[in-house]
């Protein structure tokens, strides 16, 4: 939240120094305090809103709409889309989205099948943020092909092999 809300904004790098490392943060003279409650008090005002967009969208709110399989959903987004970044939580909001529609068109239980081996797969090779784990290997592999590839003259329409020297 603090990155992307608040890039080079004193809270949100107050933000993002709590969340890396408390001790550090207190060390270099955030206030703990007042960075857990400001954090606190900007998620209750998105929730509060996203609950009346749901309210209005739906037009009755009753505690039996948010059960224990919509709070292990979430938990599913979160782990394999990861919290570290925009990308990676809209990446696991899409994946909850489609990947249960698609998959009980095929069986019943294949959607719960899914759900489980995705943070099974996600907590075993990726354990600390899933969506960036990804975007890392991607930009490898352009860099691979990047290495191999140039232009010729200019012309991005044209490429050549690069021998490692030119």
């Amino acid at each position: 939240m603090g990155r992307e809300s608040g890039r080079g904004a004193p809270f949100g790098l107050s933000l993002i120094a709590v969340r890396e490392n408390e001790i550090a943060a207190v060390a270099m003279g955030t206030n703990l305090a007042a960075a857990k409650v400001g954090a606190f008090a900007i998620s209750a005002l998105l929730a509060g809103i996203a609950g009346g967009i749901f309210a209005q969208s739906v037009g009755f709110v009753a505690p039996e709409n948010f059960g224990l399989v919509l709070s292990l959903m979430f938990l599913v987004g979160l782990v394999v889309g990861g919290v570290g970044s925009a990308r990676g939580t809209i990446v696991g909001a899409l994946f909850l989205r489609f990947i249960p529609d698609y998959a009980a068109e095929i069986d019943r239980y294949l959607a719960g099948v899914l759900l489980g081996a995705a943070i099974i797969l996600s907590v075993r090779f990726m354990p600390q943020r899933p969506f960036a784990a990804l975007v890392q290997s991607l930009d490898w592999i352009k860099k691979a092909a990047g290495a191999r590839l140039r232009p010729r003259d200019g012309n991005r329409s044209t490429w050549v092999k690069t021998g490692g020297h030119e």
